[in-house]
């Protein structure tokens, strides 16, 4: 069977195309996304180079030897920018992008017009094209964003994988170079055509895996985190809680309860106004945060109250959970208004260990209460 340049360059254009369609109208419905103009950007650029190259033999060597790889180089370095801006380190790294292609293109063009070498100018591309996708492979390994771990780790395989058949290709052209290996080079080509027909589109639809688990990950992170607060949503407390209450029950470890609410919260949003309100939960929930583990369960309750789950809530280690949250909240100054953070109340229940409910050690005897059951809501006086 023969292969030929031109109709493999006309199926890589064909595919290029429908790749840069479907993410354009990614765009167009997605919006700003993180990373994904750059890779349209790329996707264009890597569609109007197959344009360039199958018009060899047509035009100019000077088109497809250094416009059209020169977008080929330019679209993996644009692809490697939308990976980083994808992992939260956009930077400014246009002038190290602009001197590698300067570089590049001074390169093809010295061996086109000063010493001719096609092999030369071949083993530039294929160097020039590894080193992006390795980059990129190493930024997504490196820097991948919080939550998206899997989907990463395997968009970088591929481009691992594409760095490293750039490498044998490497290889291959070195033993072109050598005389009575012309039609070595000639397969070389054949065989990059193939690549790029079989691993771009993987990689492109490794990008738009990324995009959508990103999506994903904030539409559940949305679901069970409150939006003023940070903490998790009532709903998604109940469900995580009954889970905990029945681990720890066929565990046998104790559980505790604690529920807090800010007194007199009503008169001070009057006074202050709902944004020094909704400042005043923020600061409560980052301040009770703090004396929280992070396997304790904390979350918004209603209004200006919250509920905490907590594992194993005493130990000879570990003080009172609500002794921590009053130490903490007792005398603290919000730096919004410069006066004393709002009372607040608390009520704890341990689960086990115990045969009746008691009273938690006060750290301030006038708004600490007495827990009689654990209450189902909190804010009950």
């Amino acid at each position: 069977m023969t292969f030929h340049l031109e109709t493999l360059a006309a199926a890589a254009f064909t595919v290029s195309v429908a790749l840069v369609l479907a993410f354009t109208a990614m765009g167009a419905f997605l919006g700003d996304q993180p990373g994904l103009r750059k890779w349209i950007q790329a996707l264009w650029l890597l569609a109007g180079a197959t344009v360039l190259l199958g018009l060899r033999g047509a035009v100019l060597d000077a088109v497809p030897v250094v416009a059209g790889n020169g977008l080929v180089c330019l679209g993996n370095a644009f692809t490697w920018l939308g990976v980083r801006e994808f992992c939260g380190r956009p930077g400014r790294r246009r002038v190290s992008v602009a001197g590698i292609l300067a570089v590049f293109l001074g390169i093809q063009a010295l061996f086109l017009w000063g010493w001719p070498s096609i092999e030369i100018r071949t083993l530039n591309v294929i160097v020039t094209c590894s080193l992006w996708s390795l980059a990129t492979a190493w930024t997504l390994h490196r820097h991948a964003p919080k939550g998206l771990a899997a989907s990463t780790r395997l968009v970088s395989i591929l481009f691992l994988a594409d760095a490293c058949l750039g490498a044998g290709f490497f290889a291959a052209g070195l033993m072109a170079a050598r005389p009575g290996h012309e039609s070595l080079l000639h397969g070389m080509h054949i065989a990059q055509y193939f690549v790029a027909l079989m691993l771009g589109p993987f990689e492109s639809l490794g990008l738009a895996i990324l995009l959508s688990h990103r999506l994903v990950e904030e539409l559940r992170r949305t679901a069970r985190t409150d939006g003023l607060t940070g903490l998790l949503t009532r709903r998604t407390l109940d469900a995580e809680a009954e889970k905990l209450l029945r681990t720890c029950r066929r565990q046998g470890i104790p559980c505790g309860i604690l529920m807090a609410d800010l007194d007199h919260f009503k008169d001070f949003n009057d006074a202050h106004g709902h944004g020094g309100g909704d400042a005043a939960l923020r600061h409560f929930a980052a301040l009770a945060g703090s004396q929280l583990r992070p396997s304790d369960l904390f979350g918004r309750y209603g209004g200006e109250g919250s509920a905490s789950f907590c594992r194993e809530p005493t130990s000879p280690r570990r003080s009172s959970p609500a002794n921590g949250c009053g130490s903490c909240s007792r005398g603290n100054r919000w730096r919004g208004m410069g006066r004393p953070f709002p009372s607040r109340s608390a009520s704890e229940w341990p689960s086990t260990r115990v045969t009746a409910p008691r009273t938690i050690p006060p750290s301030s005897p006038r708004r600490t209460r007495p827990c009689t059951a654990p209450r189902p809501k909190a804010g009950t006086r």
